[in-house]
């Protein structure tokens, strides 16, 4: 598998894998290229693609941003509704994650493709920040017409006494992926296109580049493993 920065003639793979991983949120072609375009236009690249087999199987956008970590109320906020026109700064001190995509990727593509972003971070002085689906929301919600978001962001996955950290799926393999650093909060309407989550998303907030590192390394190692790399 090799990650390699995304160009023009990869927009049919991408909007594939768009389309696939974000169906009812996916962006425009003409929105994903013009992506390309302002985050490839020099190096450092910052819009990378993993190819496996000649074919593009999954991607990964972040920015350069001075947008501070408190101001990521949402997805919208953090990326200027997707267009990245007011929050893309090459002389930024923060990196961004807008999005990661990839449903029938192989194992390890996007761990691989989060580690080069990682890499990309040891060079800027900030933090690491994306906001994260809560897709279990939904639909504990509907057994639960109380809960509220920040309640559900704060449930825990306690076994015999030990917590296994956040309940939620996907907060819980990001809480995995960084070497079990927790969400940043809850931002209620952070991400209002995710039917799933409730229109909810939590926002993750790295500041511990080597723990980060680490942690990631330990599981690209046992991606590897699975497939007897």
């Amino acid at each position: 598998m090799e990650i390699r920065p995304a160009v023009l003639d990869d927009l049919p793979a991408i909007m594939a894998i768009e389309e696939g991983g974000f169906p009812g949120m996916e962006a425009s072609e003409k929105t994903m290229k013009a992506r390309i375009k302002l985050c490839n236009e020099r190096p450092p690249y910052y819009f990378l693609v993993a190819e496996h087999n000649d074919e593009v199987v999954a991607d990964i956008i972040a920015q350069p941003t001075h947008m501070p970590v408190d101001a990521c109320v949402s997805w919208e906020a953090s990326t200027d509704n997707g267009t990245l026109k007011g929050t893309f700064d090459r002389t930024g001190c923060n990196l961004n994650i807008v999005s990661l995509g990839g449903p029938n990727a192989p194992p390890g593509a996007a761990d691989m493709l989060v580690f080069e972003t990682l890499l990309l971070w040891q060079h800027l002085p900030g933090a690491f920040t994306f906001n994260a689906r809560m897709p279990g929301f939904q639909k504990v919600k509907l057994r639960e017409p109380e809960l509220t978001a920040w309640e559900y962001y704060a449930r825990r996955h306690v076994v015999n006494g030990v917590d296994h950290g956040p309940r939620d799926s996907e907060l819980h393999y990001y809480w995995l992926m960084f070497g079990k650093q927790e969400p940043y909060r809850c931002n209620v309407d952070g991400f209002k296109p995710d039917v799933e989550s409730g229109g909810h998303s939590a926002l993750f907030a790295l500041f511990d580049k080597e723990k980060a590192l680490r942690a990631l390394a330990r599981q690209l190692y046992a991606d590897g493993r699975k497939i007897g790399a």
